[in-house]
Order: structure tokens, then C-alpha cells, then sequence
């Protein structure tokens, strides 16, 4: 007579934490969508707050001496300009869901994705930083027009991302670029000492 031996312990725990895994509910993953609009959101609700910073400091900084016309010209310049990029961004991202054109940040992979988030906020820090070496020309050269100034602070945002463009190493161009701003706003404040 024919006896079935029975399998080992190993085998049928093994067995049934397979069977365990495969009926286990996955936890539910978050549309791409759902994703890419919280982080345009908050994107946005952080440049509106960095915006109001910088009005805040043209207001706290600004000699009563000087002209009133250019400080209202001033003051409210960086604010526009982050919170109008932040709202491109998450128009942009909209549109393209809206219109099913191209995938969406969180459709890319991770690595793409956070590169992404990462060049948008490039963006916000160089705006932020040509907007205070425009802070730095009001300031120190009050006699010179303000197309002048403006002209200036556009050409040391150039050069940054000539540098940012040269650099392959993101962390590298990065600091790069920002050493060129600290310089630039360094070399105004001599200039404005000895003016």
C-alpha cells in the first residue's frame, strides 16, 4: 500500500504567505493628476508667500528720500513675477491634463519628475535673486534711470544661466549661478560706496 507523504512546513507556510501577498489589497495610489495639481498649489502658495517677502523688504528698506515713483515700480515687481510663473506652471499642467496632450509631471519617472520640480524652482530663486540685485541698483545708485537698472540686472541673470547652461552637474551650475548673483550684488554695493 501506497503511503502520500506530506509536504514540509517550509513549503506550506511558504505556500500560504504567497496566497496571503496575492489577495492582500494593494493601498489605493493617487491620481497623477490629484499630484501634479497639490504641487502646483503649493508651488504657488510659496511663491505668493516669497513674493510678499520681497514687497515687504522694498517697503522696510527704501529711503523716504528717494523716488516714490520707482518704489511703487519696484515693490510689487518680484511679487507678479513669481506668483505669474507658479500660475503658468499650473495652467500649463491643467491644459495638458484638460487636453490630454502630453503626461504630466507625476506621469514621468521619479528621477524626471523631481528634475522637473527641481528646474521650477531654479527658476523661482533666479527670479528672486534678479529682483534683489534690481533692489541692490535702486538702492546704492539712485541716479541712475530705472530702464538702466533693469538693463543691468537682466544682463547678471543672463550670465548666471549661461553659467547654469555650462555646468553639467545640477548641484554645481547651481551654485555656480548663485555665486555669480552674490557677486554681482557684491560688486554693486562697492560701486555704490564709492559713488
Amino acid at each position: 500500500m501506497r503511503v502520500l507523504s506530506t509536504p514540509p512546513k517550509s513549503v506550506l507556510s511558504t505556500a500560504k504567505a504567497s496566497i496571503v501577498q496575492k489577495t492582500k489589497p494593494k493601498p489605493p495610489k493617487l491620481p497623477t493628476f490629484t499630484l501634479t495639481i497639490a504641487c502646483d498649489l503649493a508651488f504657488l502658495l510659496m511663491t505668493a508667500g516669497a513674493g510678499l517677502l520681497m514687497y515687504t523688504l522694498v517697503i522696510g528698506i527704501w529711503p523716504v528720500t528717494q523716488s516714490s515713483l520707482e518704489k511703487e515700480m519696484v515693490e510689487w515687481m518680484p511679487f507678479w513675477a513669481l506668483t505669474s510663473t507658479a500660475a503658468w506652471f499650473l495652467l500649463t499642467d491643467g491644459l495638458r491634463h484638460w487636453r490630454a496632450r502630453g503626461p504630466l509631471p507625476f506621469d514621468l519617472a521619479p528621477e524626471a519628475a523631481q528634475e522637473l520640480y527641481w528646474q521650477r524652482f531654479e527658476l523661482m530663486v533666479w527670479a528672486i535673486a534678479s529682483h534683489l540685485v534690481l533692489l541692490c541698483l535702486c538702492l546704492l545708485m539712485p541716479s541712475q534711470p530705472l530702464v538702466s537698472k533693469l538693463f543691468l540686472s537682466s544682463i547678471v541673470a543672463l550670465v548666471a544661466l549661461a553659467a547654469r547652461k555650462s555646468v553639467r552637474s545640477r548641484k554645481n551650475a547651481f551654485a555656480a549661478s548663485m555665486t555669480i548673483f552674490s557677486t554681482a550684488m557684491l560688486m554693486i554695493t562697492m560701486a555704490g560706496a564709492l559713488i
